[in-house]
């Protein structure tokens, strides 16, 4: 770091360039003649440069071969499986996995509710029936409700939550089955 802030706008290259155009006049003048400081190469980067890439531009060639590109990519692929076989190894995760699986049939049913509810309410009860005060009464307490479970069983396991949940959400069309009348 040669006493900068920030780096130069011109790299040594570029300032060499310069110094040997400069007149006789502005030499006399002082323009350019200061040499910079001699600064490490910078390491090979493929992020933007602050000076808009000409200090990196050697290192961004580098950086760009065939070669880096493969040797990156196999790096990230060797991290990627190792996390993968990381994830595999936790039990909460195969916990959870079977969890989503078995909750897609009741998110399943919960849509089927969602869209055949009305319906099933004018042709029920007729017309004049209140279906979309208790459309919009279930579609509260499935904004509330949640949160409100979650706050009074906070000091509880999830799952321990989620199964009695999910039982009781698939056995309550039970009762129309059972006396649909």
């Amino acid at each position: 770091s040669g006493g900068y802030s920030s780096p130069p706008p011109f790299t040594p290259a570029e300032l060499a360039s310069l110094r040997d155009r400069a007149t006789a006049e502005e030499r006399t003048r002082g323009f350019l003649i200061a040499r910079a400081p001699k600064a490490k190469p910078p390491l090979p980067s493929l992020a933007p440069s602050p000076i808009f890439g000409r200090a990196n531009v050697e290192a961004l060639e580098k950086a760009t071969s065939p070669k880096s590109w493969l040797a990156a990519a196999s790096a990230s692929l060797l991290r990627a499986a190792e996390n993968i076989r990381d994830l595999c190894a936790l039990r909460e995760f195969w916990r959870a996995l079977w969890l989503s699986i078995c909750l897609i049939l009741l998110s399943k049913q919960w849509g089927d509710m969602d869209q055949l509810l009305p319906a099933f309410l004018e042709r029920h009860f007729g017309v004049n029936s209140p279906i979309f005060t208790i459309h919009s009464i279930n579609m509260w307490v499935c904004m509330v409700g949640p949160s409100v479970a979650a706050s009074l069983t906070a000091h509880l396991d999830d799952f321990r939550v989620m199964l009695p949940g999910m039982w009781l959400m698939a056995f309550s069309p039970v009762w129309l089955a059972y006396d649909p009348g």
